[in-house]
């Protein structure tokens, strides 16, 4: 009899550790228990993969093959440099270990891994690039850094600043901590929702370290538009739509709303979670913001005005469109907008945070530049279409 039951024990533990791996189906509590052990028992080996462009340059083998003939390092940071280019790693050993408590003090996450930088030379004009790395048990994650000729390498750089973000949200020192229940292994995924959280929260850091005093793209405003609780159901399985703007766009949105110090509060709630899958996340989002999470997202619609703007430098208004309150109050092609609601527009990024933070309905002060002439104007906000080619239909359509 006792042979028997440790058979059958036995039969019960592959169950549960072998079959979750095969397919993609939701995960139960075995399974979840798998993943949160993944680091510590190597049950699962975890891979994050980065890419930049059309990743058309694997940056492994050219990392192997490096010569290397020196070392720096910087606080929590080390640096491996072909002969050349020290003082190129001395500049991005510095700039990530600064980056530590600045990350730490935006968002609450405290970057709980050391970082290896290590410079790889490739052809100058290369741009699109790929590299996974895995999670290990070290604490010190090794990323390339491709550097050109002429020892310039910044361009791959936010990346690593999104995966270490990302790292320490899955796996932190303390397994007590944040550790989000969707976490991806290879050939299986997990149903949670919360990869909108980590990707989104890691993008905004990313642009962080691009520049804090930058807004980012308008795309994370309009692709949120355009997604809203589709976020919610975004998961780690295959053929998921990528939402990597719109999560941003959501981590911006709830910054702009409820102020800077929102996400670490976020993260301090979401810490409190014993289980922080989908329903511990929006339970930690209602109590650091005091919103429903899912009515916030449904409630969501982007205000415009009815004109497009140049995507680059100055914000100059590049069309203006039928039916709207731009075009009734007469706003013209060549227009610059200089400012609305008082605060200064510097750019399309600029005009889309500032936009970001009205609701329609309201009347907004525009102000405008029109052959060297300042003009004001009081624009009526309206929602922006999710899909700007069926309002151009019905707006053709009326009188």
């Amino acid at each position: 009899m006792l042979y028997y039951l440790k058979n059958c024990a036995l039969l019960l533990a592959v169950l549960i550790f072998a079959t979750p791996l095969v397919g993609c189906r939701p995960a139960g509590r075995a399974i979840t228990s798998v993943q949160y052990h993944n680091i510590d028992y190597r049950v699962v080996k975890t891979v994050m993969t980065m890419n930049a462009g059309d990743g058309a340059l694997d940056l492994r083998p050219l990392m192997e093959c490096e010569v290397y003939t020196g070392t720096v390092t910087v606080g929590r940071v080390t640096a491996e440099f072909p002969q050349g280019f020290e003082e190129t790693a001395r500049e991005l050993a510095a700039e990530f270990d600064a980056f530590y408590p600045t990350v730490a003090r935006e968002t609450g996450i405290d970057w709980s891994f050391d970082l290896m930088l290590k410079l790889v030379r490739v052809p100058q004009g290369v741009s699109g690039f790929r590299y996974s790395v895995k999670l290990p048990k070290s604490r010190r994650l090794a990323f390339p850094v491709p550097v050109s000729p002429d020892g310039k390498g910044g361009w791959w750089t936010p990346l690593i600043a999104h995966e270490m973000t990302e790292a320490s949200l899955i796996a932190p020192i303390d397994r007590n901590k944040i550790v989000l229940d969707d976490l991806y292994s290879e050939n299986f995924c997990l149903r949670f929702g919360t990869r909108w959280f980590r990707d989104g929260v890691s993008n905004y850091v990313m642009w962080s370290f691009v520049d804090p005093t930058l807004n980012p793209p308008d795309a994370v405003f309009t692709e949120l538009n355009r997604a809203k609780t589709r976020l919610l159901t975004w998961s780690n399985c295959p053929n998921e739509p990528d939402l990597y703007a719109a999560a941003h766009g959501l981590i911006q949105l709830t910054v702009n709303r409820f102020g800077p110090d929102s996400i670490p509060r976020l993260m301090s709630e979401l810490a409190q979670e014993e289980v922080p899958g989908g329903g511990g996340l929006a339970r930690a989002y209602k109590r650091a913001t005091g919103e429903d999470l899912k009515a916030f997202l449904g409630n969501y619609q982007l205000a415009w005005t009815g004109f497009s703007v140049r995507q680059t430098g100055r914000p100059v208004v590049t069309q203006v469109y039928p039916a709207t309150p731009a075009s009734r109050r007469g706003v013209r092609v060549g227009d610059v907008i200089v400012s609305v609601a008082g605060k200064p527009v510097r750019d399309s990024n600029d005009l889309a945070r500032a936009l970001s933070m009205q609701n329609p309905g309201e009347m907004t002060l525009f102000e405008f530049e029109r052959d060297g002439q300042a003009l004001q104007t009081r624009l009526k906000l309206i929602p922006m279409p999710v899909d700007l080619t069926q309002f151009l239909k019905s707006s053709e359509a009326l009188p």
